[in-house]
């Protein structure tokens, strides 16, 4: 969907622009039964409605941010490959910041990981404890309703 949006600024590309507000704004208007069915006619959009809903942004959009967005992992992978082709056919130091840097990031994402599966296994044994002792709780409490229960039943056969 696109637009011709003028030169609105330099983050114009996050805008959304005026025709999807108003269609965002038609649109909520007959949800709610605020449009003039007999005319026709839109009431200018409240100060809410005129905000663009960040909650409806789809990575699918054809919008500018939106392109950027996906093209970032394709973009890191070749500046990686032309980073190691350089510095294999001449510049040694860059290869070895580049494998250094990569080092370190498979480094970090391994103990990160090895990390929150630590916690998460703290995690998993609290809950696992905090929900037995509940479980013994709620069945001493059973059986002490049933003990009370049978009490009554057996003092109104004496009766």
């Amino acid at each position: 969907v696109g637009s011709s949006r003028g030169s609105k600024g330099l983050f114009s590309w996050f805008s959304s622009g005026n025709e999807t507000l108003t269609r965002d704004c038609s649109r909520d208007r007959q949800n709610s039964g605020l449009m003039d069915s007999s005319s026709g006619s839109k009431a200018s959009c409240s100060d809410d409605a005129a905000l663009y809903p960040f909650y409806k942004a789809n990575i699918h959009e054809h919008r500018m941010a939106a392109y950027v967005v996906r093209a970032i992992p394709l973009l890191a992978i070749v500046l990686t490959v032309v980073l190691v082709a350089v510095g294999v056919f001449g510049h040694i130091l860059l290869l070895l910041t580049v494998a250094a840097m990569l080092n370190v990031t498979q480094w970090l994402f391994v103990s990160s990981s090895a990390m929150f599966g630590i916690l998460g296994s703290h995690r998993v044994k609290e809950t696992a404890v905090m929900a037995e002792a509940i479980a013994v709780q709620f069945n001493a409490e059973i059986a002490r309703v049933e003990q009370q229960q049978q009490q009554q039943q057996q003092q109104q056969q004496q009766q």
